[in-house]
């Protein structure tokens, strides 16, 4: 399932065309907006700047997990890393299936495998800290996403040292109103719009789950950061 939903940007050689998958590519690309900060901690972590090969992204429904991981795809095909990437509600929970979609990456010399909706398939943790992760390259870059907090073992047992939580949370203003600006909303009605959204968060039931071990630069406010994890 390499390379789905967009994320590449090849030339059609034949008729030296642009694809539609080039298409799509570049117009989800113009309307992605903020997460500087994430971005930033990726980009140095595919740069080989970080001991951070395994991120564990997790929040909730709707927060922007799956736009965030076709960016980084795309800034990590910039780099010619070659893109792996799984979708938890197409495969079943089951080693042989995750085998097929991801053999390629054992042989590959600079994979980004991206794992999204990663709560579908957590039954597979045990299988990817003992089988398939330690088998990848050394520069291997894995993104896994979903909606829960990672178990506790990735940070057990020697991948603390590779592996980091980052817990998403919502757009800070500034970003959220170029978002609203994006899709043509700019006037004051976007203020408004920033200011309700942010009152429905902070009623909600369900309050945020705190990071066991969040990437250093994007920890929730009031949390101090964790050691640097350069290399």
């Amino acid at each position: 399932m390499e390379a789905e939903e967009g994320l590449s940007l090849r030339l059609d050689r034949h008729r030296g065309a642009r694809t539609l998958a080039a298409r799509v590519a570049n117009r989800d690309h113009d309307r992605f907006v903020g997460r500087s900060a994430q971005l930033e901690f990726f980009e140095r972590c595919l740069d080989g700047e970080l001991t951070a090969s395994v991120i564990l992204v997790h929040g909730p429904g709707g927060i922007g997990k799956s736009t965030l991981l076709r960016e980084i795809a795309r800034r990590a095909q910039a780099r010619r890393y070659e893109i792996f990437s799984v979708e938890g509600r197409e495969l079943p929970p089951m080693p042989d299936a995750l085998e097929a979609v991801l053999s390629g990456a054992r042989t590959s010399e600079r994979p980004l495998v991206l794992i999204d909706t990663y709560e579908r398939m957590s039954a597979l943790d045990g299988y990817l800290r003992r089988g398939l992760l330690p088998s990848l390259s050394e520069r291997a870059v894995i993104v896994i996403a979903g909606r829960e907090p990672p178990d506790p073992g990735w940070f057990t047992g020697g991948w603390e040292g590779v592996a980091t939580e980052l817990a998403l949370g919502s757009l800070d203003r500034d970003e959220a109103l170029s978002l609203l600006a994006s899709r043509g909303l700019s006037d004051d009605r976007a203020g408004a719009v920033v200011e309700w959204a942010a009152d429905r968060r902070w009623r909600s039931p369900w309050p945020p789950t705190p990071p066991r071990r969040t990437a250093n630069g994007v920890r929730p406010r009031g949390r101090k950061s964790p050691k640097s994890c350069a290399r």
